[in-house]
């Protein structure tokens, strides 16, 4: 509603000169003398909105290069098959840097609103003074009339321009995508699984999978009597992500799963990560720690897959390995089992299980 005052604003004078009086009686002289001050007010508001206009044009111009920016970064993240992780995080905190409210351009856009709606009035009455409001509806090519017809015509092309200048601020302010239809989404929203979910032209399987969480098993000292450590991490934390991680040993049993929610974000392009288990019992490690595989099962809020994907083990050292995305898995299971494990979660939560 906010984005529609503005032409509520620009289209209040047309409204004030039908409210205006242009039948009062005057004498010569004050006649005279309104028409010297008429003729004085509509020269000051012209030379202001000229350059009013200059700079809110240039200004908008300015702005508008960075939503052209954004949109071709929008399209990257939607789709970002050629990206790493890292390109990923660079472009989305460009596009929050680009997007985010800029001051300047709203002042700019205020005083013009204001300007130019008191310079439409302000030539209306000129032109109301001048013509007494009588436009004719017959075809007149008598001097009069041409003349008459030309000061509605000069008035209506110049209001006009200035309507269709405020529209299309009042569209870069409010961040207008160049290239599609609708407006530029926020940074938080990029990163909002629902919302992503929800936009036709995204791969939501890709984007998780370039994005996808990881978990760390690690063999901490002392050696005789180690304990076995668990973390869950995730390169940029997302918003409605909702999964299921299942890991089986080299038979193919499942021994680990890890469920959880993530529903916060503090900051754009921000690292998660939290320790799991600090005392993870020596035979669960000890059977992921060979050939190890998994998978991945990402859902919306309905609990539905919208993503599946296989993982495999990778040793870092004697002390440590990792399980990570190995590649995305178009089919879908005929069962689903594991939707019970994330069904009525609503706060940011991720647990564990051991199956031994």
């Amino acid at each position: 509603m906010r984005k529609w005052i503005s032409f509520v604003i620009i289209f209040t004078p047309f409204f004030l000169l039908f409210l205006t009086d242009f039948n009062a009686s005057l004498s010569t002289n004050k006649s005279d003398l309104l028409k010297d001050q008429i003729e004085l007010i509509s020269w000051v508001f012209s030379g202001i909105m000229a350059l009013v206009s200059f700079f809110a044009l240039f200004i908008g111009y300015m702005y508008e290069n960075k939503l052209i920016a954004s949109s071709n970064d929008l399209k990257l993240l939607y789709r970002p098959y050629t990206l790493s992780i890292s390109d990923i995080r660079q472009i989305l905190l460009s596009y929050e840097s680009n997007i985010v409210g800029n001051k300047l351009i709203n002042y700019m856009y205020w005083i013009y609103l204001t300007v130019s709606s008191f310079t439409i009035y302000v030539w209306g009455i000129t032109v109301g003074f001048y013509t007494q409001f009588r436009f004719g509806t017959k075809l007149d090519f008598s001097l009069p009339s041409t003349i008459n017809f030309g000061v509605y015509l000069f008035y209506f092309l110049l209001s006009g321009l200035l309507i269709i200048l405020t529209f299309i601020l009042n569209q870069v302010k409010n961040l207008k995508d160049p290239f599609r239809k609708g407006y530029l989404p926020l940074a938080e929203e990029i990163c909002d699984l629902k919302y992503l979910e929800e936009q036709q032209d995204t791969d939501v399987s890709e984007i998780i999978f370039k994005n996808a969480p990881s978990l760390t098993f690690y063999k901490n000292p002392p050696s005789g009597s180690p304990r076995y450590e668990v973390v869950f991490f995730m390169p940029i934390k997302m918003k409605n992500f909702k999964f299921v991680i299942k890991l089986y040993d080299k038979d193919k049993i499942i021994i680990f799963k890890c469920f959880g929610l993530l529903n916060k974000i503090t900051h754009v392009g921000d690292q998660f990560f939290v320790r799991l288990e600090d005392n993870l019992p020596e035979q669960i490690y000890e059977r992921l720690k060979i050939d190890s595989t998994g998978e991945m099962k990402v859902y919306n809020e309905n609990n539905e897959v919208i993503s599946r994907f296989s993982l495999k083990s990778l040793t870092e050292d004697d002390n440590s390995f990792e399980i990570i995305p190995k590649n995305i898995v178009f089919e879908r299971e005929t069962i689903e089992r594991d939707g019970n494990l994330v069904r009525g979660l609503n706060w940011e939560n991720i647990s564990f299980q051991n199956e031994i």
